[in-house]
């Protein structure tokens, strides 16, 4: 089982907010206290609260109720924004010319035919010709480029997975003296809403029994907002009770994602510091949470 649960930066009680709860001494949910251990609290749950005001419905959803004890995995990763591939290129010139060949490999998909675009250039200047032949046919995983090619930049969400692109410079001397040296920076990115999107579409069947529809219209709503970063927690436990195939689909898994650097969600619900207090008395004994909020 896999569930994805999207909030807002709200009150943990107020719509679209997450809270934690555990069940009170009359077995009715409540909000998980900064003190509450496994022992006050054997099993917990993670609920966004919903809303039926037409105009405004938000659904209301929830995790299955969660064992302490079989809580076995958790971590999380705060909101960053992808950033470009970028080369910096440095050219070693030959004035006596000749011609050399410099090859871009966007590697990115992790298997050929890899996308490429080679350009032959006059050795004599290769900076300044290389920055004239880019400028005359650009290949679409490059987006710009500074004077004489000294700097390189390259195109964001690329491929089928929306990844950063991963290239390799082949350079070709052909026999003279001509060089060309590269280094490479990026920034691969976290809780980028382009990747939670497909997430929750891709369990909308499993989540709301929408599944895939040709003809009828779709009535999903979808939670994460274009264009935003999220911070993301992730949890993982054990079904301890078995069923009747054993070892089948014994584990479940929670994400949970919330607008990163939330300050009326996280100020008001100590979300972190509660959990954090939690997850250390189960088995486990995690450690604080790596989402800096």
């Amino acid at each position: 089982m896999k569930q994805l649960i999207i909030g807002t930066d709200v009150l943990a009680n107020a719509t679209g907010g997450i809270e934690i709860q555990k069940k009170d001494a009359n077995g009715e949910p409540v909000a998980l206290g900064v003190a509450d251990t496994v022992a006050t609290a054997p099993e917990i749950r993670f609920v966004r609260t919903g809303n039926t005001t037409v105009g405004s419905e938000v659904d209301a959803v929830a995790s299955p109720w969660i064992k302490g004890t079989d809580i076995i995995g958790y971590d999380g990763v705060s909101g960053v924004a992808q950033v470009a591939e970028v080369l910096t290129m440095t050219y070693t010139n030959d004035a006596s010319g000749g011609n050399v060949t410099v090859k871009f490999i966007e590697t990115s998909a992790g298997y050929e035919p890899f996308v490429r675009k080679s350009y032959e250039i006059d050795a004599a200047s290769v900076g300044a010709n290389l920055d004239a032949a880019i400028a005359a046919d650009r290949p679409d995983f490059l987006v710009s480029h500074t004077a004489n090619a000294a700097t390189i930049t390259a195109k964001t969400y690329v491929g089928s997975n929306d990844s950063l692109t991963n290239i390799q410079i082949a350079f070709d001397a052909q026999g003279t003296t001509a060089a060309a040296t590269v280094s490479k920076a990026s920034t691969k990115g976290e809780g980028e809403a382009i990747h939670l999107a497909k997430e929750e579409e891709n369990l909308l069947g499993s989540g709301v029994g929408d599944y895939y529809r040709v003809q009828q219209a779709d009535p999903s709503t979808r939670y994460v907002v274009a264009g935003a970063l999220y911070d993301v927690y992730n949890l993982t436990w054990k079904n301890s009770a078995e069923g009747n195939i054993r070892g089948v689909d014994n584990l479940r898994h929670l994400k949970l994602a919330v607008p990163a650097g939330s300050s009326t969600w996280a100020q008001t619900t100590t979300f972190e510091a509660d959990l954090d207090v939690y997850l250390a008395t189960t088995p486990q004994a995690f450690v604080a949470g790596t989402v800096a909020l």
